[in-house]
């Protein structure tokens, strides 16, 4: 009778722990959401720090939110990256200066939002733009934006398909 009970008791607490990995899963699903759709209604600016330097992307611990986000180059069009030494070296392609306003703009009235609204997380703070050319190290301190990006099909319960915080470097010629 006692062995029975001990798997009768295993088997419940089994339910309970699956009960409770599946919850701890749902919660962090619905923060993430929140965080992208706040994010793609008001793009966040703040400072990141350079947590690794790679040929082709940047490492950025950003600590408004906790997070540490990959910035690759060829997303940034007009700038081109060569590494050395435990640098990164940014440049524009020649000529592709004047392309460069959109990389990192946040429209000012978005901006003047964003403000209010992330006060309480201590982001926002008076932040210039990265002014190219520049050399990335491991530690430095650099000017970036969050954005919140939905994609992909929809899935059945509603939910986006695909749902992600994109990070950008703000630049300047």
């Amino acid at each position: 009778s006692s062995l029975r009970d001990v798997d009768a008791l295993s088997v419940v607490a089994d339910a309970c722990n699956l009960q409770k990995e599946a919850s701890k899963r749902a919660q962090e699903a619905s923060l993430k959401l929140h965080l992208v759709l706040m994010l793609r209604t008001c793009p966040l600016q703040c400072s990141g720090l350079v947590c690794a330097l790679g040929a082709k992307h940047i490492d950025v611990y950003i600590a408004a939110i906790g997070t540490e986000r990959r910035i690759y180059m060829e997303e940034m069009p007009g700038v081109t990256a060569s590494s050395s030494d435990r640098k990164l070296s940014l440049s524009w392609r020649d000529g592709d200066e004047r392309r460069a306003a959109h990389l990192g703009e946040v429209v000012p009235e978005m901006a003047q939002r964003s403000m209010s609204l992330y006060a309480s997380l201590g982001a926002n703070e008076t932040m210039s733009v990265m002014v190219l050319p520049a050399d990335l190290v491991v530690g430095a301190r650099v000017p970036v934006v969050l954005r919140g990006r939905l994609s992909g099909e929809p899935r059945p319960d509603g939910y986006p398909g695909v749902m992600d915080v994109v990070c950008t470097l703000r630049v300047a010629p």
